[in-house]
């Protein structure tokens, strides 16, 4: 469902004020996985080298390096080209929060309404689906358990993926 939404806000051009800015903040958080204060915190300064710094606040192990997904790299470009000016002490996104307009494209779309955190799960299911392994994906999240809360959250995503996989098995 999150990917028919990136897909509808990627593909419409911005009819209205704002609504790059939300579709940049939606997009920025499906395609990092941060919680909403660690992006809200992203300043252009923190990308660098192929990666994002996240000076995360809620454990130690929230300080990470969080490599740049070519999706997340596009991205930014798109925010820099739009905006023209991204002076390294600006924050990478304007809108801060995008619920009403999130609940607006759910609602339009007929499916259930989510919450900005429903982003950094969308995040974490499409890498593990897309091969990478919960250790990895735990430490783009900034987990410090070496993916063991991960594999308890997102275990359903990897039993869905072995039944896929198994069939590749000869």
């Amino acid at each position: 469902t999150l990917t028919r939404i990136i897909a509808t806000e990627r593909g419409n051009p911005p009819k209205r004020r704002g609504r790059p800015e939300n579709t940049f903040t939606f997009r920025f958080l499906s395609f990092s996985g941060l919680r909403l204060g660690e992006a809200q915190a992203a300043k252009w300064k923190d990308v660098a080298e192929g990666r994002l710094i996240v000076r995360g606040t809620k454990s130690e192990s929230a300080h990470r390096h969080l490599p740049l997904s070519p999706a997340l790299e596009e991205l930014l470009e798109e925010i820099r080209n739009y905006r023209s000016v991204a002076k390294p002490n600006m924050s990478i996104l304007i809108k801060r929060k995008i619920d009403k307009p999130l609940n607006a494209a759910c609602d339009k779309l007929g499916i259930p309404r989510f919450r900005h955190h429903d982003l950094r799960h969308y995040f974490a299911t499409k890498a593990i689906q897309s091969g990478i392994d919960i250790p990895t994906v735990a430490k783009w999240l900034g987990h410090s358990d070496g993916g063991v809360l991960a594999m308890k959250t997102y275990s359903h995503v990897t039993d869905e993926h072995g039944r896929d996989q198994v069939r590749k098995l000869r």
